[in-house]
């Protein structure tokens, strides 16, 4: 032994300790990539609308702008919106439920593909909230969960049209809403 021999084993096994940690690392994020999912479900409903939340507050107002063909009056709605999100401490079940709709079908619903850190689109996180709960749309649980929100008096639809008088042309109504 010339003395270096401890020292550079022990160096040695310590790289040898990390080369195998970031080896297991990029496999376990190489299967994370490939069902990204698969992490939601362990995921409390509130966790999803964090997620959603934390996305449209960081990114919302920046990228509704890239968004084509979109009316004036609905970016505008969209951001009225987003200044209005309950934080996720403070936000109710109906106020979650309002978000996942309109992530779903309405003023978030540009956003539903887009993707967070995470590789998952916001609709998914929305769709899986939603099928822990609800039936489909036009589940009358869902429907009044969405009522019971401080955002459903001035977002739900068509209110928030009559705010901008018919200057967005939308040709379909949300399924869950009725005459």
């Amino acid at each position: 032994m010339n003395g270096t021999d401890g020292p550079v084993t022990e160096i040695g096994g310590i790289l040898l300790i990390i080369r195998i940690g970031v080896v297991a690392g990029v496999i376990l994020s190489a299967l994370y990539r490939k069902d990204p999912e698969k992490s939601l479900e362990k995921m409390s409903i509130r966790d999803l609308y964090k997620r959603i939340y934390d996305w449209h507050k960081e990114h919302g107002k920046e990228r509704i702008k890239e968004k084509r063909g979109l009316d004036d009056a609905y970016e505008k709605t969209y951001l009225d919106l987003l200044r209005a999100l309950p934080p996720v401490d403070r936000a109710t079940q109906g106020d979650m439920d309002f978000v996942f709709g309109e992530v779903l079908g309405m003023l978030m619903e540009w956003s539903y593909s887009e993707k967070d850190e995470h590789c998952i689109a916001m609709g998914t996180y929305a769709r899986v909230a939603f099928e822990r709960r609800y039936t489909g749309v036009s589940d009358e649980r869902f429907r009044q969960s969405r009522k019971t929100s401080s955002l459903f008096a001035e977002f739900q639809f068509p209110k928030w049209m009559e705010k901008y008088e018919g200057k967005i042309d939308l040709v379909k109504k949300p399924s869950w809403e009725t005459d």
